[in-house]
């Protein structure tokens, strides 16, 4: 990332079905808090972290995760996933960031603007969306098409929220290369709408 200056955010998952059956609430807790010690304190200049499945924390790890991330990187945002929702509902506090699991924010835009607790926040909106069909590589998976991305990419900007795309790389750890073909695509429309061709169907809009 420091060599192509690429700002590095990080996934961290608190779904394990290797660890979690079979401890305690406490201990799996302890071997999270572990985990995520270890990221922020071994990778310095981390953009951002991303919980996912956070519902799997009481509300006082949470902030105690959140504590331990602002503690060591007071830059670092942090990202707990909001669900599919379209941002209007902060399920999961704290966080720096809400987001839509494949969906917008409600028209006209995301309000990032928040009272909880009777304190106000600046909570803007992220939405989470996949080049293919499934989250993770499958083979055959079907890719969305140029119009489909750039729908989902210009609709997000303009309601005032950051988009996410989801690029799995496939069993030997690499990008194939039918989805870099997609992207530098996406990359030619974003760059000129006018080239987005007006044939070409949304496919797997949802």
């Amino acid at each position: 990332c420091r060599k192509y200056d690429i700002k590095p955010a990080l996934y961290y998952c608190l779904w394990d079905d290797h660890n979690e059956p079979g401890s305690s609430k406490d201990e799996y807790f302890q071997l999270t808090k572990g985990h995520i010690t270890e990221l922020v304190t071994n990778y310095k200049g981390l953009v951002e972290i991303w919980i996912d499945i956070p519902s799997r924390l009481t509300s006082d790890q949470r902030i105690e995760l959140y504590n331990i991330v602002k503690t060591h990187q007071p830059h670092c945002l942090v990202t707990c996933n909001n669900g599919f929702t379209d941002g209007s509902v902060l399920s999961n506090f704290p966080a720096d960031i809400t987001n839509g699991e494949r969906t917008l924010p409600p028209l006209p835009a995301h309000n990032p603007t928040r009272i909880i607790n009777g304190m106000k926040y600046y909570i803007p909106m992220e939405v989470c969306q996949t080049i293919n069909q499934n989250w993770f590589w499958l083979r055959g998976d079907v890719t969305k098409s140029v119009r489909t991305l750039y729908y989902w990419y210009s609709e997000s900007v303009k309601r005032g929220a950051n988009f996410l795309l989801d690029v799995p790389p496939d069993l030997s750890g690499r990008i194939p290369q039918n989805l870099v073909d997609r992207l530098m695509e996406l990359k030619v429309v974003i760059d000129d709408p006018e080239k987005l061709d007006p044939l070409q169907s949304l496919t797997g809009y949802i």
